[in-house]
């Protein structure tokens, strides 16, 4: 390993001993927030904004405000925005000096134009005479200071709503709302114990033991474009914008999507790993609902997808079972007893088992006293008339493995057999990321980690034990047929 390498990796592990630190002091504060702080933490690495939606009384302004005083020397600008909210409060008043040459021109400095970080709260209320100039900044990260285009140093912006706008603001808002990647339904403390801790002992002057810095979010990005899909999770990935468009009739714009991408690589740069795994592309959860509602439909689509690659086991029951089914048809009971296991009594030494019909096939030789015998001679030739003789004593025909009907089969065997054995292989690889505290994955919550070890629970009920008995059944007649 070089030294550049090395210098690398360094900085790598004691990124992710800072960010781990982070987590667990904002954890310990904010309860039943574990999602919140880690999207909202990764969202500022990876440059997105985040909208946090939730009844009054949630500290989504106290958390929001928190999370931007985690970016050292960061120009940290908020504002509540109200209809009657005008220009000069967001973007700075306009220049005197400016005018009296002419000139339209805005003070910036200090205003949302010039922060690295922000906290607009009650975003939605933003009028039409803010919201091309805000959606130039969070989008963009370009303002029209009158006739000069600038440049801001923009990192992220958090938003906070009461409510998603309404039918009547939502044409105007759409695209605003459309700017936040990350979101979070924030509600009130569900457990006891935490309710109690947030009332009785939650600090309010709460401070991070450890800051964010500008190159260090710079050099996560330049890490980032060196991270690729590994292909399991780019299955995942394509099956996951299928399953949201046909079973949810929720479309997701191709630039989001990208934007998506962009943000798991980001995750996967921050753990020091090359590429992003099928584990990973939970974190998409939290960025592709448009509504509330639709929040535990789409996470339950994810964790299906992440551990059956697209399959369950249900499906890979029906499809064993119908083949065998199918195959048993051209067999009767007789026959398949013939294939798997057939006697005959032989001179030499009495009876003898083949477990194929081209053993049987090659050792028959005569009849005789009502018995079939066979001379086990490899010098001796078997007889076809014979062979027929004995099918047709079995009220059957001779079916091998050049029949159509068994090619088409034993493909569609080959394919169950090779998804049950990938299947299989997902759930022990995804029990062993969840288990192996190397390969820990910050950016996923117990409780997230938690839903993912139940779904792989519930595929290893009866329909499993269904599945395995099939396909050896399926083998063994499948073998014999050659």
């Amino acid at each position: 390993m070089s030294e550049l390498q090395l210098e690398t990796k360094t900085k790598q592990k004691t990124l992710l001993k800072k960010l781990e630190s982070i987590i667990k002091a904002f954890e310990k504060n904010f309860k039943e927030r574990e999602e919140v702080i880690r999207g909202s933490l990764l969202a500022i690495l990876a440059k997105e904004h985040v909208l946090l939606l939730g009844p009054p009384g949630t500290a989504k302004s106290y958390l929001a405000n928190e999370m931007c005083g985690l970016l050292e020397h960061g120009n940290f600008f908020s504002y509540l925005v109200t209809s009657f909210t005008v220009p000069e409060e967001l973007f700075g008043p306009i220049s005197l000096k400016a005018l009296e040459e002419d000139r339209f021109s805005r003070n910036i400095d200090k205003y949302l134009p010039t922060a690295k970080i922000a906290f607009l709260d009650e975003i939605f209320k933003s009028n039409s005479f803010i919201l091309n100039s805000l959606l130039s900044i969070i989008n963009e990260r370009i303002f029209h200071n009158g006739s000069s285009v600038i440049d801001v140093p923009l990192i992220s912006v958090f938003g906070a709503s009461n409510e998603l706008p309404s039918e009547r603001d939502s044409e105007k808002l759409d695209a605003l709302y459309d700017r936040f990647l990350f979101r979070y339904n924030v509600e009130y403390i569900r457990n006891k114990s935490n309710f109690l801790s947030v009332a009785l002992e939650q600090s309010e002057n709460f401070e991070s033991p450890e800051k964010i810095t500008r190159q260090e979010i710079d050099q996560i990005h330049d890490n980032s474009k060196k991270i690729k899909f590994s292909e399991e999770a780019k299955k995942i990935f394509a099956k996951l914008r299928d399953k949201l468009r046909v079973d949810h009739k929720i479309s997701i714009s191709d630039r989001r999507w990208k934007k998506i991408a962009d943000v798991l690589k980001v995750a996967a740069a921050t753990t020091g790993v090359d590429v992003v795994d099928e584990l990973m592309l939970i974190l998409c959860k939290d960025m592709l609902w448009n509504k509330p509602e639709q929040q535990v439909a789409l996470e339950n689509a994810i964790i299906e997808l992440i551990v059956g690659l697209g399959s369950n086991f249900s499906e890979l029951e029906g499809r064993s079972s119908a083949i065998l089914e199918e195959l048993n048809a051209h067999l009767t009971s007789d026959r398949r007893a013939d294939l798997l296991n057939v006697k005959v009594t032989c001179i030499n030494d009495g009876k003898d088992n083949f477990s194929t019909l081209g053993q049987l096939r090659y050792f028959v030789r005569k009849k005789k006293d009502g018995q079939y015998y066979c001379e086990c001679s490899a010098s001796e030739f078997y007889d076809e008339e014979i062979i027929e003789h004995i099918l047709k004593e079995h009220n059957t025909s001779i079916l091998n493995r050049n029949n159509p009907k068994v090619v088409t089969l034993q493909k569609e065997f080959q394919s169950v057999n090779r998804i049950f054995s990938n299947f299989n292989l997902r759930v022990e690889n995804i029990t062993a990321l969840l288990k192996d505290k190397k390969l820990k994955n910050i950016w996923i919550s117990k409780e997230t980690a938690s839903k993912i070890q139940k779904e792989m629970k519930k595929t290893n009920l009866n329909e499993r034990e269904s599945i395995e008995k099939n396909l050896k059944e399926l083998q063994m007649i499948l073998e014999a047929l050659n």
